[in-house]
């Protein structure tokens, strides 16, 4: 697992996603879905699959992610444009 928190910023400089957790099965980024939506987050397979597969304890890590994912969303005071 490899936690990047990286910000995605547009061409004028405002954050528009942060990158929170990419490995070599699958990458969660933080968005902000508008203001109907409000905070998101996507999980892209890293592989040609359209599927993610995980063994039991890779499965308690991808949980513990989308934990944090969610805690990012409630704390989340950044502004998105």
């Amino acid at each position: 697992m490899i936690i990047t928190s990286k910000s995605l910023k547009n061409k004028g400089g405002t954050d528009m996603s942060t990158e929170l957790v990419r490995n070599n099965q699958y990458s969660i980024v933080r968005f902000y879905g508008g203001d109907r939506r409000g905070p998101c987050i996507q999980i892209t397979s890293q592989t040609n699959d359209p599927y993610i597969q995980l063994t039991a304890k890779q499965l308690e890590i991808f949980i513990q992610e989308l934990r944090d994912a969610t805690e990012s969303l409630k704390g989340n005071n950044e502004t998105f444009i």
